[in-house]
């Protein structure tokens, strides 16, 4: 077993972030998506009889996490904003009445990670919401938004499972800031992805003096890195 943040696969993991975790028997052999609740704007606890118990250390059940995918050998889920607050958390997969040991999980107050693709390039769009590309750079002064989890507490706050709001919009408590080819770069917003369960956005204005051709972008948190990623520039 592992548990770490499902954009880089790393511990620790913060209250309200994404995370998976790998093992075995862990569900159905077929990896299957969860959906939302019919009706609401909520992920599921219990999916095809798999759950995840979220649990202090040798104590209680703090809260069943939120789904989204589930397979024999990996779980995605959504760590519950319930387990803020504390350094470690035991992680149990319930699969039709049969429970795993506890896994321990390493929790942070902030454990910020960007989303990736192929060749470590960020999941990132340009201003125009176009895929941030080589082929497709963004232009120096224009916005860059770029995904992430672990981004910690949010105001206002939004309960587990439910996807961010679109009005008002969830921002994350904690200041951050980022550079893009080493050069400081402006986070215009940071805050929760409207429609979306555990995911941040942050708009990064590209400095004037960036270089151009792919560079590394990196975002922190207060004073928490999360894994640097490729963007391009022109």
């Amino acid at each position: 077993g592992c548990v770490g943040n499902a954009a880089g696969f790393r511990p620790p993991v913060a209250g309200g972030a994404l995370a998976s975790l790998f093992g075995v028997n862990l569900g159905p052999a077929e990896g299957v998506a969860t959906s939302f609740v019919p009706g609401a704007q909520t992920l599921p606890t219990t999916f095809r009889g798999v759950r995840v118990l979220v649990k202090d250390p040798g104590g209680p059940v703090i809260a069943q996490a939120p789904l989204l995918y589930i397979s024999a050998t990996q779980i995605n889920f959504q760590l519950p904003f319930e387990a803020a607050g504390r350094a470690t958390v035991w992680i149990v997969v319930d699969n039709n009445g049969l429970e795993s040991a506890p896994e321990t999980a390493a929790v942070a107050a902030v454990a910020p990670g960007l989303f990736t693709r192929a060749e470590n390039r960020a999941v990132a769009q340009n201003q125009d919401f176009s895929l941030n590309a080589p082929s497709n750079a963004a232009a120096r002064g224009s916005a860059l938004i770029v995904y992430l989890t672990g981004h910690g507490a949010v105001s206002p706050s939004v309960a587990s499972g439910q996807a961010a709001p679109a009005s008002p919009l969830a921002l994350v408590s904690g200041t951050a800031s980022a550079s893009i080819g080493g050069i400081t770069a402006r986070v215009l917003f940071l805050g929760l992805t409207p429609g979306l369960v555990g995911v941040a956005q942050a708009n990064v204005l590209v400095p004037d003096a960036a270089p151009t051709g792919d560079q590394v972008l990196l975002l922190s948190i207060g004073s928490q890195s999360a894994n640097g990623a490729l963007v391009s520039i022109r």
